[in-house]
């Protein structure tokens, strides 16, 4: 009765960082979706504001 007192004392213990564990797993999950996008839109959003778009249309009208 004793070592199951302590295994579910340990176990109770255990369960609050292991769910700020998870949480915080999650945000890191978020983050980096939003990182990848931010990436892969970077060299896109520069074009576009480098005005790749009226070089390119300049270029089909000659």
């Amino acid at each position: 009765a004793g070592l199951l007192l302590l295994g579910g004392l340990g176990a109770a213990l255990l369960v609050v960082p292991v769910g700020r564990g998870l949480r915080s797993l999650g945000w890191s999950r978020t983050g980096d979706v939003f990182e990848a996008l931010a990436t892969a839109l970077s060299l896109p959003a520069g074009l576009l504001a480098a005005g790749a778009i009226e070089i390119a249309r300049a270029m089909m009208a000659t």
